[in-house]
C-alpha cells in the first residue's frame, strides 16, 4: 500500500474527498491532515469512471496537508485490520476522523465497530462525524454531479458550500476573443473534471491578488460550435497569462450560453455581462 505525502503523528481525515463539499469539509475541520483515496474506488472495483468535482490539485489547494493513498485491486483486497496496520506503519496517526458511513477493507467489511476496536488497541483517538444533510438528504458528490448535469447550478453550489474551484493551465486559443475586443485566457483542465453547465459566470481569479472576471463555459455556437472550452475574461486588465497555472473560483451563473444571429449582438451581450459583473448584480 503506497501513501504519498506522508505526515506522521497527524489527526487524519480519511475519505475519497472527490468533491470537498460541505460533508467533506466537516471532516477536514476536525483533522490536521486529510488522505484521499485515488483513483476513485468505483473506478478500480467496478471499472466505472467517476468524474471529479475536485481534482487532486484543487484538493491540495484547500488549506490542509494532503496525503494520497494509491488505490488498486490489491489494496481493495486487504482485510480491514491489515489495511489499518499498513496505515499505522506508514503514518502512525494520533487520531482518525471519518464519516459515519465510512467503510473500508475487503468487501467493505471494515465497519465503524472494527475501526473502534483497532483504535482502542493502538491508543488512537477516533472522531466519527455525522453526515451533513440538506433537507434530510445526505450531501454526497454523486448528488452534486446530478445537480450540475441537470443544470441546477445554484443548488450544486449550495451543497458544495464554497465557490466551485477550477484549476488549469492557460493555453493558446484561436484569438477570437481578442478580435472581438474581449481577450480571454483559455484554460486546460485535467480529464475527469466536472465542468459547470454551459453558460457565463461571475468568478474570481488568482491574479493581481484576486480579481473579478467572467468565465464562459461553452461551445461558442455563434461561431459554429465545437468542443466545450473554458475561457476567462478579466475586465480592464491586459495580462499575458499563457503557460501560467490559473485558479478560478466560479460563482453564480449570469446567463446560459446561447447562439446569436449577429456577432454585434454577441458583443453587446458581453458588454452587458461585464456591466453586471462589475456592478455586482
Amino acid at each position: 500500500m503506497k501513501v504519498y505525502g506522508r505526515r506522521r503523528g497527524c489527526r487524519l481525515g480519511l475519505g475519497v474527498f472527490d468533491g470537498y463539499h460541505r460533508g467533506h469539509q466537516a471532516l477536514g475541520d476536525r483533522a490536521t491532515a486529510i488522505m484521499t483515496i485515488f483513483p476513485h474506488p468505483e473506478a478500480v472495483i467496478l471499472g466505472r469512471q467517476v468524474p471529479y468535482l475536485t481534482t487532486l490539485r484543487e484538493l491540495n489547494s484547500m488549506g490542509l496537508p494532503l496525503m494520497i493513498l494509491r488505490f488498486s485491486t490489491m489494496v481493495s483486497q486487504l482485510e480491514p485490520d491489515l489495511f489499518l496496520d499498513e496505515l499505522w506503519h506508514q503514518i502512525q496517526p494520533t487520531g482518525l476522523v471519518v464519516g459515519e458511513d465510512f467503510r473500508f477493507g475487503k468487501n467493505q467489511a471494515g465497519t465503524l465497530s472494527v475501526l473502534e476496536a483497532w483504535c482502542q488497541r493502538r491508543a488512537v483517538s477516533l472522531d466519527i462525524v455525522p453526515l451533513v444533510t440538506e433537507g434530510n438528504e445526505p450531501i454526497k458528490s454523486s448528488r452534486i454531479r446530478e445537480f450540475i448535469q441537470n443544470g441546477e447550478w445554484d443548488k450544486a453550489c449550495h451543497w458544495m458550500g464554497r465557490p466551485y474551484r477550477v484549476m488549469g493551465r492557460v493555453i493558446r486559443g484561436d484569438g477570437r476573443g481578442r478580435l472581438l475586443g474581449f481577450p480571454t485566457a483559455n484554460i486546460r483542465v485535467g480529464r475527469g473534471k466536472v465542468l459547470p453547465p454551459l453558460g457565463v459566470y461571475r468568478c474570481q481569479v488568482n491574479v493581481a491578488g484576486g480579481v473579478p472576471a467572467l468565465l464562459n463555459c461553452g461551445v461558442r455556437p455563434t461561431f459554429g460550435g465545437g468542443q466545450v472550452q473554458l475561457e476567462v475574461h478579466i475586465p480592464n486588465q491586459s495580462l499575458n497569462l499563457y503557460g501560467r497555472p490559473l485558479t478560478v473560483d466560479v460563482g453564480p451563473m449570469i446567463r446560459p450560453e446561447r447562439q446569436f444571429g449577429e456577432v454585434r449582438d454577441l458583443i453587446t451581450q458581453i458588454r452587458e455581462d461585464i456591466r453586471q459583473l462589475l456592478a455586482g448584480e
